[in-house]
């Protein structure tokens, strides 16, 4: 249970894996949770290991694993402990890095919008939307960062023609929501 999350831990804060995760229906994410820790504990595992073997029995932190270990009756507590560390610092570690990640060299800048720079997630999202999205998502994140006219016809029958201000990063779920200022 805790390989699995810590592989939700990772799935839900790394912006391009959370990309994924959320398109992903039924227990597709549940699985893509469990790789992501037996990934994660394929690292921590033989780290930890080795770690064992460099420190000394009587330093604070061998001793502080030794008390953690034996308050927690699991076997490997500290080293699923030690997972679920990793996955957040994993986690944030890589975001700051997941613009160039994406984008490869063209990521020297990051696109603004309406005259403020956007934040990494956003650029991440866009980039990944434009690759991997459904149409309609690539055609309304295109109009967003263009500011393209666009005309939208509800079920109701009501028709919008604006600009549109802001696209949600699920575009494709059911509660998803577009800002679009009537032109007219």
């Amino acid at each position: 249970m805790s390989l699995v999350t810590s592989g939700y831990l990772f799935n839900f804060v790394f912006h391009p894996l959370r990309f994924f995760t959320r398109q992903a229906e039924g227990q597709r994410p549940f699985f893509m949770s469990a790789g992501s820790g037996i990934a994660l504990a394929a690292v921590v595992f033989p780290a930890a290991a080795l770690l064992r073997t460099r420190l000394p029995a009587d330093s604070w932190l061998m001793m502080l694993a030794h008390a953690f270990a034996s308050a927690v009756g699991v076997p490997h507590a500290t080293k699923l402990l030690l997972t679920l560390v990793a996955a957040i610092v994993l986690d944030n570690a890589l975001n700051l890095a997941s613009v160039r990640l994406v984008r490869g060299r063209r990521s020297t800048h990051l696109m603004s919008f309406g005259g403020k720079a956007k934040t990494r997630a956003r650029c991440v999202y866009d980039t990944l939307t434009e690759r991997h999205g459904t149409p309609m998502a690539q055609l309304l994140r295109r109009a967003a960062d263009q500011q393209k006219l666009v005309m939208l016809t509800l079920k109701s029958r009501k028709l919008y023609c604006g600009r549109i201000f802001q696209v949600s990063s699920d575009i494709d779920s059911a509660e998803a929501c577009l800002k679009i200022p009537p032109s007219f």
